[in-house]
């Protein structure tokens, strides 16, 4: 017997390749949810560039045992404050406005650095739950961020997240394998992959 056709959300029978079988695809490339964010987040170029002023959590959750991404400062006025972290999918993140509530989500505040970021600067990110407690380590330029910057104590499903304020404009880079970054996981490290779901 051949295996039955994958339905639709609305149980309708897909049929987008006659002849072949049904199979898994990797879903889409991660990028700011527009449907996950606070009402003054503006996400340009395809949901890779968030500006205002809020939440913006990206649509793919943080699964793997490890993975890297990647997000760029393209603008940063004066003044300005951001948060690089993780959220859960939840309205109450965004109704508030910034990351960190350590309930819903969680993150490290640019506030409690010392140097100061400047536009152009790119934030490592490397989610790692295979070594312990799931974990957030944080570089800037490819440098460790001082200790203090990790984000930890999170729980349940969690997405990348950021929040800001005051005119920054943050881009996302979830590459899927090495090269694609500007600055390189340590070995064996790949991007984020979406889960897997049927078309």
């Amino acid at each position: 017997g051949g295996r039955r056709p994958a339905r639709g959300t609305m149980g309708q029978v897909l049929d987008c390749c006659p002849g072949e079988e049904q199979q898994e695809v990797v879903v889409d490339q991660a990028r700011f949810d527009p449907k996950a964010r606070s009402e003054g987040v503006a996400l340009r170029e395809g949901e890779t560039v968030a500006s205002g002023a809020g939440v913006a959590i990206v649509n793919a959750a943080l699964h793997q045992d490890q993975c890297y991404f990647e997000f760029t400062l393209d603008e940063l006025p004066e003044g300005s404050v951001f948060c690089i972290g993780v959220s859960q999918r939840k309205p109450a993140v965004t109704a508030g406005g910034e990351l960190g509530d350590g309930q819903n989500s969680w993150g490290y505040n640019t506030a409690q650095s010392t140097e100061p970021f400047a536009p152009g600067d790119v934030i490592g990110c490397l989610f790692d739950q295979a070594t312990g407690r799931p974990k957030l380590m944080l570089t800037r330029n490819g440098e460790p961020l001082p200790p203090g910057s990790e984000v930890t104590g999170f729980r349940g499903v969690v997405h990348p997240a950021v929040s800001f304020a005051g005119g920054c404009k943050i881009r996302c880079n979830f590459a899927l394998d090495a090269d694609g970054f500007k600055h390189k996981p340590p070995q064996g490290i790949s991007g984020l992959i979406p889960s897997r779901s049927l078309v």
